[in-house]
């Protein structure tokens, strides 16, 4: 499988869960703060980075915004609507069958063994130096954001790559109640240096926090000038 495959149909599934109404390219101003954060994590050996912040203040947008870079060695990412995902069902489960769709993926998976898209994946010499980013935003608006919980650490306790990591957001209340359905793997979560708690903070938009040099076309996401 071809690396430009791979990043292909990661784009087209997750094109699939995004919500276009909520990220527009040309106004959107990235969190210089939270980009570095999410850099850091990724250069680490944590798996999971998890988005803390209010409604409205930008988390869905800021993971859009991720897929929308354009760099070297830039990872692959998969993003997933967290309030539409099937709760039932292992997520493996769920992402395998998405790949299973297009016919370049098909002829990698052998139908008669169990072989997942993570280890088909695996199986590609073109993956090389890249990570894949599994994003799930918004657990905290699924019915059963519990279970969805429940499955992401299923997911994380089955993996075996180093190249492999996830990403979710919620808003700070619901997953303080969510994290109650039982043991999370807190060692395995990032957290900022000197902080206890785990999860990074995107907090309502400010002028003085985020008007610092990044790019030559910055502008502001339209709900980010209602702050």
């Amino acid at each position: 499988i071809s690396l430009s495959t791979i990043r292909e149909i990661a784009s087209q599934i997750s094109s699939n869960h995004i919500s276009k109404r909520k990220y527009n390219r040309g106004l959107y101003l990235q969190r210089n703060g939270v980009r570095e954060l999410f850099e850091t994590f990724l250069e680490s050996d944590k798996e999971v980075f998890l988005l803390l912040g209010r409604s409205g203040v930008g988390k869905t947008n800021f993971f859009t915004s991720l897929l929308d870079l354009d760099y070297q060695n830039k990872p692959i990412y998969l993003f997933y609507d967290g309030g539409k995902l099937d709760t039932s069902r292992p997520l493996i489960e769920i992402i395998t069958e998405e790949f299973k769709k297009h016919l370049e993926f098909r002829e990698n998976l052998d139908k008669d063994q169990p072989h997942d898209v993570l280890s088909a994946i695996a199986n590609s010499d073109a993956l090389k130096g890249h990570q894949v980013v599994l994003i799930i935003d918004a657990i905290n608006e699924n019915e059963r954001s519990r279970l969805l919980l429940k499955q992401i650490e299923i997911l994380l306790q089955s993996n075996k790559y180093s190249w492999f990591k996830i990403a979710i957001s919620s808003r700070p209340e619901a997953w303080r109640a969510i994290k109650r359905w039982g043991d999370l793997s807190e060692h395995r979560y990032f957290r900022v240096k000197e902080q206890n708690e785990i999860g990074v903070e995107l907090p309502p938009f400010s002028f003085s926090a985020e008007l610092k040099p990044f790019s030559s076309d910055n502008t502001f996401a339209k709900d980010e000038l209602k702050k």
